[in-house]
């Protein structure tokens, strides 16, 4: 899964390099695991918003 972590870094990473105000735990830090396990779970990418409720 190393590819695919990259890419998912490197996705969430380029607001940063944009310039605009982030907010490292809302815009990183958080998204970036359950990303990664929902990837290992297989589930649907518009159903991740489901697990941080």
């Amino acid at each position: 899964m190393r590819g695919e972590i990259d890419r998912i870094t490197r996705e969430l990473l380029e607001p940063f390099e944009a310039g605009r105000q982030v907010d490292i735990v809302d815009d990183f830090a958080y998204p970036l695991p359950v990303t990664v396990i929902c990837r290992l779970l297989g589930v649907p990418r518009e159903d991740e918003p489901l697990f941080r409720a």
